[in-house]
């Protein structure tokens, strides 16, 4: 694996490694203290409790991507901008299922963001 792809995992991690983090831990946290079981009772349904979450992501991508491609302006002189964004929006929001994925192992929220924070990590350096 060359130096630059190696430089570019970790900026990606970095980049993305906090709200992965805070999602993994926050919907953890939920489970454990059944605020989603209290919710159900009251009439909430499964679409608008994961459409807040997708909501709430979202926005956090949309404004990590759009600060991401205006500090990639100096390396990526000859690319085009829009494309920058959407490389790093779909990216994070590849990171959305995933963190939906490792939440469903897990029942308590530090060692559930802790772990998923790891694994996230040392995946990326698989390939």
């Amino acid at each position: 694996m060359s130096n630059v792809s190696i430089m570019w995992n970790f900026l990606m991690i970095f980049v993305f490694i906090a709200p992965v983090y805070r999602l993994i831990h926050n919907i953890v946290n939920e489970k454990e203290q059944k605020v989603r079981e209290l919710m159900k009772m009251m009439g909430l349904t499964e679409l608008p409790y994961w459409l807040s979450w997708f909501t709430y992501y979202i926005l956090i991508i949309t404004v990590i991507s759009f600060i991401m491609m205006l500090l990639m302006i100096p390396v990526f002189t000859h690319t085009n901008l829009f494309l920058i964004y959407v490389y790093f929006w779909l990216f994070g929001m590849s990171l959305f299922s995933y963190s939906i994925f490792i939440t469903s192992f897990f029942s308590n929220g530090k060692v559930a963001s802790i772990a998923g924070s790891l694994i996230l990590f040392f995946t990326s350096f698989l390939i």
